[in-house]
């Protein structure tokens, strides 16, 4: 099932990598799930809810994830953008 997001921040941790701060708009988002962002595909890695590791994202909540393959500019720049995995 497919799963839109809108991004309301990013942040870079060093040890992780860019983290994006979303809500999920429909859908429910997984690890392992893919959106091609530009030229880049973006792989969710990692989810969290409250700095605890989850197995999925819904509706309702403010969620962080890492994404792997991701440019830092590239998703700063889309703030407040829906962005669509599958």
């Amino acid at each position: 099932m497919p799963a839109t997001i809108k991004l309301e921040d990013v942040i870079h941790i060093s040890s992780i990598g860019n983290i994006a701060i979303f809500k999920v708009v429909s859908g429910v988002l997984k690890p392992n799930m893919k959106a091609t962002i530009g030229n880049d595909t973006v792989t969710v890695k990692t989810i969290q809810l409250n700095r605890k590791n989850v197995d999925e994202a819904m509706h309702g909540a403010s969620y962080g994830a890492h994404f792997e393959n991701s440019q830092l500019k590239v998703l700063q720049d889309l703030k407040g953008s829906e962005i669509n995995f599958k």
